[in-house]
C-alpha cells in the first residue's frame, strides 16, 4: 500500500473516531446538570477507558522502512556461478583479470562491455584502480566465478556520474567474470 493511501486511510479512521467522540459527548451532555455532575464524578474513569479502547482498536500505521538512496544504498553481491576449483580467493593487492558487462539499474542501458572488446580488464584489487564497488564486491572471488554486483552511486561514480554514459547518482549493475586471479607482489593496507 502506498504512503498516500495509508495516510488517507489513517485520516478517515481519525475522522470516524472524532465523530464517535462527538456522539458520545452529546449523549452524555443531553441529561440535566445534576446528571452531568454525577457522570463526571462517578464515570470519568470509564469515559477515559472507553476512549483508550477506541484508540487501541484503530489500525496502527505501519513503520516505513527507509528507502535506499544513492548515498545510503548497500552493495549487493550475487554469485551467478561458483568456480569449480578455487585455487586462490582474491585478496587486496592481487591482480585480477575480469570480463564484465555494465548497465544502468534504471532503464538497463549498457554503458560498457569487455566481452565485445575481447579483452578482460586487468587491475590490482583494493588500491583504487577501479570503483569502490568493485574493490569491495570482488574480494574473495575465484578464477572462473561469475558475480552480479549492484553498486549504489556512492560506491561508483557518485553525484557527478561519468558523462555522457553514466548519469549523476546512477546505481550500476555489473555482470562480472573472473578470468584469472594472480597473487599480488605488494602489501595493501586499506
Amino acid at each position: 500500500m502506498t504512503r498516500v493511501k495509508m495516510l488517507v486511510k489513517f485520516n478517515l479512521v481519525i475522522l470516524a473516531l472524532f465523530f464517535c467522540v462527538v456522539i458520545v459527548r452529546s449523549d452524555l451532555n443531553s441529561g440535566t446538570e445534576d446528571d452531568d455532575d454525577s457522570l463526571d464524578s462517578n464515570t470519568g474513569g470509564a469515559k477515559m477507558e472507553y476512549k483508550d479502547e477506541i484508540l487501541n482498536s484503530l489500525p496502527k500505521m505501519p513503520e516505513e522502512k527507509p528507502k535506499e538512496t544513492a548515498t545510503t544504498g548497500k552493495l549487493h553481491i550475487g554469485i551467478k556461478k561458483r568456480a569449480e576449483n578455487c585455487e586462490r580467493q582474491a585478496q587486496k593487492g592481487d591482480s585480477l583479470h575480469m570480463h564484465y558487462k555494465g548497465t544502468l539499474k534504471e532503464g538497463g542501458t549498457e554503458f560498457d562491455n569487455s566481452y565485445t572488446r575481447g579483452q578482460p580488464l586487468v587491475f590490482t584489487l583494493g588500491i583504487g584502480q577501479v570503483i569502490k564497488g568493485w574493490d569491495q564486491g570482488l574480494l574473495g572471488i575465484c578464477a572462473g566465478e561469475k558475480r552480479k554486483l549492484v553498486i549504489p552511486s556512492h560506491l561508483a561514480y557518485g553525484e557527478n556520474g561519468s558523462p555522457p554514459t553514466i548519469p549523476p547518482g546512477a546505481t550500476l549493475v555489473f555482470e562480472v567474470e573472473a578470468v584469472k586471479v594472480e597473487p599480488g607482489n605488494r602489501r595493501v593496507d586499506l
